[in-house]
């Protein structure tokens, strides 16, 4: 699907089926909503009705909450983290407190120095 919308990348992001058409103003987004629309026509490409979200300024894509220019975890995945056992015990729990840990670590600063011991 990259192929198609890969002339418009300045304002549609693809990722294998999740679709985000993104400007600053509204006007611009109106706009760029039309231009995708034509694409999916053109394309043949089907939406579902129940996960279309239109000129939204706060938005849920790739697991990530998207507002205002900023992007963060969804709050399912904090909760998560703040919810693992201090102690763990079996290798199996550490592993995937890690593999929790490294999908959030663009969010956690210095992420590498608190984890290093426990690798």
């Amino acid at each position: 699907m990259n192929f198609i919308f890969s002339s418009y990348s300045q304002f549609i992001l693809v990722y294998i089926d999740d679709i985000l058409v993104y400007l600053s103003t509204y006007e611009q987004h109106l706009e760029h909503l039309d231009v995708a629309k034509n694409l999916f026509i053109q394309h043949d490409i089907i939406l579902g009705k129940n996960k279309i979200k239109l000129c939204k300024q706060t938005i849920e894509y790739l697991e990530k909450i998207i507002d205002k220019g900023k992007i963060t975890l969804q709050e399912y995945i904090i909760i998560k983290i703040k919810k693992f056992s201090d102690t763990f015990e079996t290798v199996k729990q550490l592993q995937s407190f890690l593999g929790i840990l490294n999908y959030g670590r663009k969010f956690i600063s210095r992420l590498s120095q608190y984890t290093k011991h426990l690798q």
